[in-house]
């Protein structure tokens, strides 16, 4: 550029001092040079527009490859985007369907185990309604028994003579009719059947608000609980018998009944229970051998061993007594799970020996 500018500058200056003695020549070869450093001019320009279109072309080139980049990144997000919606709407109705087909199994369920709980309701009210029928049967009637046969059925000791059983047949209560039922059932070793029917008598007791019938159900069902025997039964007999004490706390069988299944259980006597009992009975020597004997057969139990001197003591102590109405199958069943059991065993003999 600077030498096409000097160049210039040169045919300008000569220009100004040529003489008239310049030849034509000069002249010539003067414009030549002017014209060629016109056309390098032109030339220069030509060069500088071309780089600004090499530049400007640059610029359009990489502005599209942005533009592309941009364009491709949105195809992309909405590719995912259709795909994401694709599969929204696909497996919105799948869980609709599954949520809505559980919600009517669902409500099928609770539909039937209304219906069940409704039928179940529909038989129990139907067997309270029978069970205050007969409470009233048993309340509203006024006993025609005899004393002596009323208090036979009242006292679990007692024996009922075919005589009484008559007269309960044609002039007893519902409640009377039941109880002597309940002890021919057990009389005849029918001894589930003996426990449905004394749960129902005492409920008809608790009904009637009937305290010495309730006392005595529970007695029932305690002797009867152990009778059957096994853990399940024992534990029953066990609840029985509390109970029975609870309402009467003067009956001594139930005691004896508790302490016996205490000892086949290998569970210790309550001591607070056994305090109660000497309290209550303790010169009662009819209901003391009872309690002698069970307890006994714990110690020998415990210690393994059969004490000469206790022996000699309990017969001192019960000269001319007898064990009234206690039967041994319990007992004997218990020491026939002992190993050893020889101990036990002539205790047991011992004790028979009061019978």
């Amino acid at each position: 550029m600077k030498i096409i500018i000097t160049l210039l500058f040169l045919a300008f200056n000569a220009q100004a001092n040529t003489t008239p003695t310049v030849t034509f020549e000069a002249q010539l070869t003067l414009q030549k040079q002017t014209t060629n450093a016109q056309i390098a001019l032109q030339n220069q320009a030509i060069k500088n527009l071309q780089n600004q279109f090499e530049a400007a072309n640059q610029y359009q080139s990489l502005r599209k490859d942005v533009l592309d980049s941009q364009e491709n990144s949105i195809n992309w997000w909405w590719t995912v985007i259709g795909i994401f919606l694709t599969i929204f709407a696909l497996i919105i109705p799948i869980v609709l369907f599954i949520v809505n087909k559980q919600y009517k199994e669902s409500i099928k369920e609770k539909i039937k185990e209304f219906k069940r709980l409704n039928k179940d309701a529909e038989s129990e009210l139907m067997n309270i309604k029978e069970h205050t029928q007969t409470a009233r049967e048993g309340a509203d009637k006024v006993t025609k028994l005899h004393r002596e046969t009323t208090e036979s059925i009242d006292n679990p000791k007692a024996s009922l003579t075919p005589k009484m059983l008559k007269e309960v047949d044609k002039f007893g209560t519902k409640l009377e009719k039941m109880i002597v039922e309940a002890r021919q059932l057990q009389k005849d070793k029918r001894i589930e059947e003996a426990i449905t029917l004394w749960h129902e008598i005492v409920g008809i007791a608790k009904y009637t608000n009937n305290k010495e019938q309730q006392g005595n159900g529970y007695f029932y069902l305690g002797y009867l609980y152990r009778e059957l025997g096994g853990d399940d039964n024992l534990e029953r007999a066990i609840f029985a018998c509390q109970k029975s004490i609870d309402i009467n706390a003067y009956d001594s069988n139930t005691y004896a009944n508790l302490f016996e299944i205490w000892l086949v259980q290998n569970q210790t006597f309550d001591p607070a229970l056994v305090a109660q009992f000497k309290q209550k009975f303790g010169n009662n020597q009819t209901t003391m051998i009872i309690f002698d004997m069970l307890n006994l057969f714990k110690t020998i139990n415990d210690t393994s061993s059969l004490n000469l001197s206790q022996q000699q003591d309990f017969e001192k102590n019960y000269v001319g007594k007898r064990f009234e109405g206690w039967t041994w199958d319990v007992i004997e069943q218990w020491i026939a799970t002992k190993q050893p059991n020889a101990h036990l065993q002539s205790a047991l003999d011992f004790f028979k020996t009061f019978d």
